[in-house]
């Protein structure tokens, strides 16, 4: 679905796809699934099969444009600016091969990471196909309609779920240092990173591919499997995460023994869970 900027979209969907080196376009986000507002920008990932020089994408983009800030490198080679209309576009671009063989490794090697494992994935299999020049993405995201794969489903549980508690490095076990410290910067990360863990199981547990953090708590709410009092205690422990280190760690405690039942409501074995917690 397109708004009434569809008709510059339809022509940089065209331009594009008429280079030699683009394989694939793809929208990524609200705009694929048609639950954009008046704040979503435009997600556009553009697959190749090698690299597009800069003065080409300008030549496509600047007709298009307001603003572009070209070849940004932070996270992937992106240009990302404004539209005509003062719309944000995000335009990523990917090499195919590449992009290929971390879903299979994905899959095929259960390559499970600490949080967000599966974003990737979700992005193709949720995403609006717009060009796909040999079909390499509708079978790709043919695959990702298949069964999760079990085995990544046991990778993403296990490594997660050791890291929230169970061991020195754990995040629960530095967010509580961080508190005696009263260390603001380090409490805000350690608590990113025990939710980036948390949510990689829920999803996983739920045989999903994970969307992402916008909007995340609400989206995982719609899941089948989910700990007792998910929803609630997720907004306790933020609301305190600041104000009240002891009813934070409570709630944050709460969060883990909640999910680690689930856990074990699923047939997992989490005997290596430190006796004291």
């Amino acid at each position: 679905m397109m708004d009434s900027g569809g008709m510059h979209m339809k022509n940089l969907f065209e331009e594009f796809a008429n280079h030699d080196s683009v394989a694939g376009i793809v929208i990524g986000g609200s705009r694929a699934t048609g639950t954009f507002d008046e704040l979503s920008d435009w997600d556009i990932y553009i697959y190749t099969t090698s690299p597009i020089e800069e003065a080409e994408r300008k030549a496509i983009l600047e007709p298009l444009v307001s603003y572009m800030e070209y070849g940004n490198t932070f996270w992937e080679l992106e240009d990302d600016g404004r539209l005509l209309d003062g719309t944000t576009i995000e335009l990523i671009y990917r090499d195919l091969d590449d992009f290929e063989a971390g879903i299979h490794k994905l899959l095929e090697q259960a390559l499970a990471g600490t949080g967000y494992t599966t974003c990737n994935a979700h992005h193709l299999q949720h995403g609006l196909i717009e060009y796909d020049a040999t079909k390499r993405l509708e079978k790709l995201k043919h695959k990702l309609n298949a069964p999760y794969p079990q085995a990544l489903k046991d990778a993403v549980i296990l490594k997660n779920s050791a890291l929230l508690k169970d061991l020195i490095p754990s995040f629960y076990y530095q967010l509580e240092k961080a508190y005696k410290r009263n260390d603001s910067f380090s409490i805000n990360h350690r608590m990113t990173e025990l939710m980036a863990s948390y949510f990689d199981i829920i999803y996983a547990i739920n045989e999903a591919y994970h969307p992402g953090e916008k909007g995340l708590i609400a989206h995982s709410s719609k899941l089948a499997k989910l700990p007792e009092g998910h929803t609630e205690t997720l907004e306790a422990v933020f609301e305190f995460m600041f104000q009240n280190s002891v009813a934070c760690l409570y709630y944050t405690r709460k969060l883990i023994a909640r999910l680690e039942k689930l856990i074990l409501a699923e047939g997992y074995d989490l005997s290596f869970a430190r006796s004291e917690f």
